[in-house]
């Protein structure tokens, strides 16, 4: 188009170029309405695309809503049916408490009667061999627990706190002692024991074992010699030490402490040697000499007796194992 001034347009060309100038800015205008109707329409068609699907998706999970809402119905009732059947656990339970609660009751109160009876039984089982072992008891009233009276013997049957098979009492000023079942007379080792003359009743206690072994002429002891013994004797001994010392020496607790340790019937080196310390037989990794214990009643627990264990060949106490074999078999 030529340039033409501000009245050129008024010329028939001027006129020509103005309105093809016109077209031209109203055909551009048409094309780009177009192309938004036809952005507008694919926009359209991508709507209802995505609104078909949406469609589907929501009528899916309408029915999935549905399906939910049946379980939702179904898992309600099931709920109603568990809570009336908890309901009446919970009553059932409730009664089984209650009738817990008062068995409960009768039988503790049942078990106050009964220990309460065990009790009064006991003290008066206690009195009797108290009686019996004080000699503050009639020959007579002995014999009422099936003894046997001969002279000055009496043998009981069953009445130890320990079950012994039988033990036997020795009157003598008018004074009961005790005698073995196999008749070895512990009266000196009592007597000494009372008087806690701890060494004279160690040293008698070696004496009864080798009487009770056979023993007595040798004057030592053999690991065989101990198949001989009879638990009673043990038991005797073991008893009289306990009772003396207040349970702090004796058979009994020697075989605990070694047992603690995790001793067996099998010899372990270093369990006999924690043993041997623990008791006081073992000082600075040596077993002592015999003649350095301590015959107090200061001394550790389980010190004595320590004769028997010492086998006088250089060993010291402790080198003689043969004995705690047999303490454990007898269960003492």
């Amino acid at each position: 188009m030529s340039k033409t001034g501000n009245d050129d347009w008024k010329t028939p060309l001027g006129v020509y170029e103005r309105a093809l100038a016109e077209i031209r800015n109203i055909r551009q205008e048409f094309q780009e309405e177009l192309q938004i109707l036809k952005e507008l329409k694919f926009t359209n068609e991508n709507l209802k695309v995505e609104l078909s699907a949406t469609k589907a998706e929501l009528q899916a999970t309408k029915g999935e809503l549905e399906a939910t809402k049946a379980e939702l119905q179904a898992t309600k009732e099931k709920i109603e049916v568990t809570t009336a059947e908890m309901q009446a656990s919970n009553e059932r339970l409730e009664n089984m408490v209650t009738e817990s609660k008062k068995i409960a009751n009768s039988a503790a109160s049942d078990a106050n009667n009964a220990k309460e009876t065990a009790n009064r039984v006991g003290d008066e089982i206690k009195s009797i061999k108290s009686e019996i072992e004080n000699g503050s008891i009639v020959a007579q009233k002995a014999l009422t627990l099936k003894g046997k009276d001969s002279q000055n013997w009496l043998k009981f049957h069953k009445v130890d706190t320990y079950g012994y098979h039988c033990f036997q009492v020795w009157k003598s000023d008018n004074t009961w002692h005790r005698v073995s079942g196999i008749g070895v007379d512990y009266r000196k080792l009592e007597q000494a024991l009372e008087a806690w003359n701890w060494q004279e009743a160690d040293e008698e206690t070696f004496e009864k074992i080798l009487e009770v072994a056979s023993r007595k002429k040798e004057g030592n002891l053999r690991e065989k010699d101990f198949n001989k013994f009879l638990y009673e004797e043990l038991y005797t001994i073991d008893k009289l030490w306990l009772k003396y010392s207040k349970g702090h020496f004796g058979f009994s607790v020697q075989k605990r402490i070694y047992e603690n340790l995790g001793g067996t019937q099998k010899y372990h080196e270093k369990i006999w040697q924690d043993f041997g310390q623990r008791v006081g037989w073992r000082v600075n990794n040596q077993w002592l000499w015999y003649r350095y214990l301590n015959f107090s009643i200061k001394a550790p627990p389980g010190h004595l007796p320590a004769r028997l264990w010492d086998d006088w060949c250089g060993g010291g106490v402790g080198s003689f194992y043969s004995l705690m074999p047999k303490l454990i078999n007898c269960n003492i």
